[in-house]
């Protein structure tokens, strides 16, 4: 009698294992995972206003994306920018000077990113009673456009990088200023992203030109991802 119970337990024991074992399960997995390709922003500087009538000027005509990883110039000379021209502006013998600028992207950039952008604003190279004589510009203000986030949609100045105050000195008398903007990760829509403002002052002292050989102030926007 004894056996006969022990051997009822012990299939009792391995029933119960069995039935234990049902209720086990397997997990396979496979995963999914997909490359959300970014676009980094083209950057253009282009003139806006302040200059003799029906001037134009623009850099970056070929709309060349920002590359991180290999530096890049816009400009007069530049022979991956060939479009670009001077813009003349009135006599600085006789005339104060407010001229404009404005910077934009042409693409629908779409990134996590940073940049700041400086603009410089450089003195005119010009000659006074024969000698050199430099013309420097009185007043250099960036401004972000206030209507950024709403326009550009994926731009903000919400944890970019700290701007440059108007009229920082820039050495060799020039003057500097300049704005942080954060890529939010949202697709951009193309446009300004704000504007350089500079001014000279009239400088009676200034030697003519010969009509040819016009006296050059350079304006200069650099873009540096932080």
């Amino acid at each position: 009698m004894k056996k006969a119970i022990t051997i009822l337990a012990i299939i009792a024991i391995v029933a119960g294992a069995v039935f234990a074992a049902d209720g086990a399960k397997e997990t396979h997995t496979i995963r999914l995972k997909t490359d959300v390709i970014g676009d980094a922003p083209a950057f253009r500087l282009e003139y806006t206003s302040g200059a003799l009538a029906n001037e134009s000027s623009a850099t970056n005509k070929t709309e060349t994306a920002y590359n991180a990883a290999e530096a890049a110039s816009y400009g007069y000379g530049v022979q991956t920018d060939t479009n670009y021209a001077d813009v003349e502006v009135a006599d600085i013998s006789k005339n104060n000077l407010n001229v404009t600028f404005t910077a934009s992207i042409l693409n629908k950039a779409k990134q996590v990113e940073d940049y700041l952008l400086v603009f410089t604003a450089g003195p005119f190279d010009a000659k006074a009673n024969g000698q050199t004589h430099y013309v420097n510009p009185a007043t250099a203000t960036a401004t972000v456009n206030p209507n950024l986030l709403s326009e550009r949609k994926g731009i903000t100045t919400v944890g970019a990088p700290e701007g440059v105050a108007a009229n920082t000195d820039a050495g060799e008398g020039s003057l500097k200023s300049g704005f942080g903007l954060h890529f939010n990760g949202t697709t951009c829509v193309a446009g300004s992203v704000g504007t350089f403002n500079v001014t000279y002052t009239k400088d009676p002292a200034v030697d003519p030109t010969d009509g040819e050989n016009l006296y050059i102030a350079n304006i200069k926007m650099e873009v540096v991802s932080k």
